[in-house]
């Protein structure tokens, strides 16, 4: 019950908390099924870490939406906003042409 009081905050350092530490563990998981698709599949391709990154900032868009329609609150939707944008710059400006790929 504790928890669910916590994200209930209105304020933008909160948003800038949430945006910034969600997409990591997301992409984590995503890099995961994929990897465990590719494994039993037989399909063996090389996955581009800074692709699984690109999928968990969409994850914040989906929170993003959630705290301006389902809850009003803006001002944490606005910090979540503020660092999805700021992560999807480092990635064009950044990673986009990088080559690290992942260890498994």
């Amino acid at each position: 019950m504790e928890i669910k009081n916590w994200l209930n905050n209105d304020k933008l350092s909160f948003g800038l908390l949430l945006g910034l530490f969600i997409p990591v563990p997301v992409a984590l998981i995503f890099a995961v099924i994929l990897r465990l698709i590719q494994v039993n599949f037989l399909i063996m391709g090389e996955t581009r870490l800074v692709n699984m990154f690109l999928l968990g900032i969409a994850v914040n868009i989906v929170m993003m939406r959630y705290y301006i329609l389902k809850v009003s609150f803006i001002n944490t939707a606005k910090g979540i906003l503020i660092i999805t944008l700021a992560l999807v710059l480092l990635f064009f400006f950044f990673l986009k042409n990088s080559n690290f790929t992942l260890p498994f």
